[in-house]
């Protein structure tokens, strides 16, 4: 299953994953993270700008978390 919510609730990021719920939303351009490990970028789609797993920490009711999410950057004029 995949949909996009458009927004970051880490938290709930969290459940989809442990239930193996595909998901895709836009990165704060706040967002504080580590990149873990980057993929080979496939020659045959265009606009792939980096394709990584990288470790965002969050926090929730006080208490800090790490997540880790796959990141996959692109390129689109109409953004």
């Amino acid at each position: 299953m995949f949909f996009d919510k458009a927004y970051i609730n880490f938290h709930q990021l969290a459940a989809f994953g442990k239930r193996d719920i595909g998901y895709v939303t836009r990165q704060k351009d706040n967002s504080i993270y580590t990149s873990i490990e980057e993929f080979e970028l496939p020659a045959d789609v265009p606009g792939i700008l980096k394709d990584e797993r990288i470790e965002v920490t969050c926090k929730h009711n006080k208490e800090a978390r790490t997540l880790q999410v796959r990141r996959v950057a692109v390129f689109s004029e109409k953004y």
